[in-house]
């Protein structure tokens, strides 16, 4: 698992004041199973992680993995109050979509942004798709206007493969980590 998922994990660790060896290990009191499923859940869904890479890190196989994301997801569906103290985990983030769009062929660069869009919207994420906002025909200036007026409103930044390719994703790139915004990587995910 990459760095940031690594990160993920420890914030989360000490958010909920919980030691990583006992989400690993075989405590099966309600609270610790509860947060080992969410984790779970999160990892799977956030970043979908392949359920043997979960089960392998968490000392289990793929199944109990399986077993964990239905719990959650049925928990979810169902209003259980037991995930109200972990709401903040289940509330997608807004971000906005940053990649090559010129010099490229139009209708691949808009296949990886809708592609991209889909993938982070199924997480349950708000996603700010460019190409849905800049006109086809807007000049470069008026077509970053609009998108930085649009990434200062979120939460993360995802950065398309190729993205270094673009003068326009560089500059989205830099304004988001100058504002704190969580900058993810498409390779990493």
């Amino acid at each position: 698992m990459n760095e940031t998922i690594i990160n993920f994990i420890e914030k989360f660790c000490y958010d909920n004041r919980i030691e990583l060896k006992d989400l690993q290990g075989k405590d099966r009191h309600f609270e610790v199973t509860l947060q080992r499923h969410l984790l779970m859940y999160l990892l799977k869904t956030k970043f979908g992680i392949s359920l043997e890479t979960i089960g392998r890190y968490f000392n289990r196989d793929h199944t109990s993995v399986v077993h964990a994301i239905y719990k959650i997801s049925d928990m979810i569906y169902t209003h259980d109050s037991a995930l109200e103290p972990y709401k903040k985990y289940l509330q997608g983030k807004t971000i906005y979509i940053s990649g090559q769009v010129s010099n490229i062929n139009y209708t691949d660069a808009e296949y990886s942004f809708l592609k991209a869009e889909s993938y982070l919207s199924k997480q349950g994420h708000k996603v700010i798709n460019p190409l849905r906002l800049v006109p086809r025909t807007a000049s470069h200036t008026t077509a970053m206007k609009i998108c930085l007026r649009e990434l200062l409103f979120c939460d993360a930044i995802y950065m398309l493969k190729g993205w270094q390719n673009s003068v326009g994703a560089n500059l989205e790139h830099t304004i988001a980590k100058a504002c704190g915004l969580e900058v993810i990587y498409q390779e990493e995910v």
